[in-house]
C-alpha cells in the first residue's frame, strides 16, 4: 500500500487549516508515494516528521465556539445571590453555619490524623520497628507500661528469628550531672543499649554513632545540653 499512514493524515486534518489542508496534503502524498517506493519504512517516518512540522501557529485552525468570560453575567449572579441572602436570613444563616461547622470539622480532623501519623516518621527503618507493652487489667481499670523486665530482649530474641535486633532502654528523671564545678538534675535521661543507632536513624552532629554508646560510661548529649556544660568548647571525649 502506498497511501500515507492514517493516523498521520488524521492528525493533520484535525489541526490544519481548511484553506491550507488540500495543498499540503497533496503535497505530502505525492512526495511520500515517490520515497515509498525507495524505502516504505523511512518514508512514513519522514511523512510523520513533515507532518508535525506543520502544527504551528500559522497552520493551526483558530478555536471555535470560543466565548469569553461575560463579567456582567458574573456580576448579574452575584446580586441574585446576595439578594437572596438578605431576603432569607434566617435560612441563609443556617447553610452558611452548617457550611463553616462542616469545613471546620473537616480540617481539625485531617490536622488530628495528620499530628497522630507525624510521630517518628523520619525514623528510616520506622515500618520494622514494635515496641513491648504491658500491663495488668482488672474490673476497676487497665494499667499499661512500656518498660518491662531485662530478661525479656534476651528471650525475645533467642526464641523469634524474626526478630533481628532488641534494644532495651530505661527513662530515669532527677539523675545529677557534673562537670568541673557545673552540676545539674537533670530529667529525660535514658540508659539504653549501644546498638540504639542501628535501630533509630537519629543524627548525630559530633561523634560516630556505631561507637558513641560501645564503651560503658558513654553519654550522647542533645546540642542543648552540651552547651549548658560545656558552652563553646567541643564536647566529644
Amino acid at each position: 500500500m502506498t497511501s500515507p499512514p492514517k493516523s498521520i493524515l488524521h492528525f493533520l486534518r484535525w489541526f490544519c487549516r481548511e484553506d491550507y489542508i488540500d495543498e499540503i496534503e497533496g503535497d505530502l502524498t505525492e512526495i511520500f508515494k515517490k520515497e515509498h517506493e525507495i524505502s516504505p519504512r523511512l518514508a512514513k517516518w519522514k511523512f510523520a516528521l513533515k507532518a508535525i512540522r506543520y502544527f504551528r501557529p500559522e497552520f493551526i485552525k483558530p478555536l471555535k465556539n470560543y466565548q469569553p468570560s461575560s463579567f456582567s453575567m458574573y456580576k448579574n449572579y452575584l446580586k441574585i445571590g446576595w439578594r437572596n441572602l438578605l431576603k432569607k436570613k434566617g435560612y441563609s444563616f443556617i447553610n452558611i453555619f452548617g457550611l463553616a461547622l462542616g469545613m471546620a470539622c473537616c480540617l481539625l480532623i485531617f490536622l488530628y490524623v495528620n499530628y497522630e501519623r507525624s510521630f517518628d516518621n523520619y525514623h528510616a527503618k520506622g515500618d520494622r520497628i514494635y515496641r513491648l507493652i504491658h500491663g495488668s487489667k482488672d474490673e476497676a481499670h487497665s494499667r499499661y507500661w512500656v518498660w518491662n523486665n531485662a530478661p525479656i530482649g534476651p528471650a525475645l530474641h533467642d526464641n523469634f528469628p524474626e526478630i533481628d535486633k532488641v534494644l532495651q532502654f530505661s527513662g530515669r528523671s532527677d539523675i545529677l550531672l557534673t562537670y568541673g564545678e557545673n552540676s545539674f538534675q537533670e530529667e529525660g535521661v535514658f540508659f539504653m543499649d549501644s546498638m540504639v543507632f542501628d535501630v533509630f536513624s537519629w543524627k548525630l552532629l559530633k561523634g560516630n554513632p556505631k561507637t558513641a554508646l560501645a564503651k560503658p560510661f558513654s553519654i550522647v548529649l542533645t546540642e542543648s545540653t552540651a552547651k549548658k556544660y560545656f558552652g563553646s568548647e567541643d564536647p566529644i571525649g
